[in-house]
């Protein structure tokens, strides 16, 4: 029976490949003591240069292949779910309920896939958490990740987001839930809105330029866009209000200044208004010589007589005072155009340094005067 065992074992050992190592050049039927069987096994690390892997933990030298389990019954290379260690360094791979986590650069990368499958795969629109030390991701994405079928991701963030191209939203409305509350910075790069009814609602836009917007009506107040341009400008801290419908003309780059308290405007071409103010007068000075008397350009004037001259009559319908000084070469005074009585008021004289207030009106096409004496 030993003979039969031998010569099988011998048989054995000449089928498999022969593994170069030191001979312990036994003997038959020696008995071996504690330290030769030591030495023994420790010689068995000869053929492998390094120290085997012990299952309570190690650090290999090498790369670790696993063969493919016959069948697909198992895996190749198992990780047992447990918890995130409490200190991870880099290089430690670890999974939990949530899916697989890795430990790169001091950030930890993961979960890489959800509970039931090893991907992105969700109900859409897809949430996907970067890590925070994170500042620039690469995204790629296919059709089945659309959020709208424009090929358009839609993407929510909480770090800033920079587009460098026209970006489109097809919905009506643009709710602040669906910005998450953020502000939108629009730089040169135009943000196109499409619906016929294209909201934001809480946006604030500063320093904005509507460019060439054909939009005319903003919060109802419609706005008529002019051939080339117009400017509406309103100091700092004021307010403009208007009550009714109006129109202003005027003359191109003038200045109307109102009154310091509370007024009502007078029309110069409605009959029958109340006046309860008044006016202070500069009177017009006049030129001396001849003059035409235009009582549409000041109420009062003045003229100095230093020789003969003519007063003609006005040739629009007014009333105006003129106030005459005499000077040294003082001359008569003629008037023409005029329909007068034979009392015409004071005589008018030569005498230097006497004035004289001459009333001068025209109503339906009849000019008269009257003089009065100021010595």
């Amino acid at each position: 029976m030993k003979k039969h065992l031998a010569i099988s074992l011998a048989a054995a050992l000449c089928a498999t490949p022969a593994l170069a190592q030191t001979s312990p050049n036994l003997t038959f039927g020696q008995v071996l003591t504690p330290a030769q069987w030591n030495s023994i096994l420790a010689g068995k690390q000869d053929v492998l240069s390094y120290n085997p892997l012990n299952v309570a933990g190690g650090v290999m030298l090498g790369r670790l292949v696993t063969v493919a389990p016959p069948f697909g019954t198992t895996a190749g290379f198992n990780l047992a779910p447990g918890t995130t260690p409490p200190s991870p360094v880099n290089g430690d791979m670890w999974v939990t309920a949530a899916g697989i986590f890795a430990q790169v650069n001091g950030v930890t990368v993961g979960p890489l896939g959800g509970a039931s499958s090893a991907s992105f795969a969700a109900t859409q629109p897809l949430a996907v958490t970067f890590p925070g030390g994170v500042t620039t991701y690469a995204l790629n994405f296919n059709s089945s990740l659309l959020k709208d079928g424009s090929n358009n991701l839609g993407i929510n963030l909480a770090n800033p987001n920079t587009w460098t191209a026209t970006q489109t939203f097809p919905a009506a409305s643009i709710t602040n839930s669906e910005l998450a509350n953020s502000s939108i910075t629009i730089g040169s790069t135009n943000v196109a809105l499409g619906g016929t009814a294209a909201t934001i609602a809480g946006l604030t836009l500063t320093a904005p330029n509507l460019g060439a917007a054909t939009a005319t009506t903003i919060n109802k107040l419609t706005i008529t866009p002019p051939a080339t341009g117009s400017t509406l400008t309103i100091a700092d801290g004021k307010t403009y209000v208007v009550n009714n419908s109006i129109t202003l003309a005027g003359t191109d780059n003038t200045t109307w200044t109102g009154a310091g308290v509370n007024m009502t405007l007078a029309a110069l071409n409605i009959a029958d208004q109340v006046l309860t103010g008044g006016a202070n007068v500069t009177a017009q000075s006049q030129s001396t010589g001849n003059i035409t008397v235009d009582c549409g350009s000041r109420p009062i004037q003045t003229i100095t007589n230093n020789g003969a001259y003519t007063i003609t009559a006005p040739s629009n319908d007014g009333f105006c005072l003129l106030k005459v000084t005499n000077g040294a070469s003082a001359g008569a005074t003629t008037f023409t155009g005029f329909s007068v009585g034979t009392n015409t008021g004071d005589g008018l004289t030569t005498t230097n340094g006497n004035k004289f207030v001459i009333s001068i009106i025209r109503a339906g096409g009849d000019s008269t005067y009257s003089v009065k004496a100021l010595q």
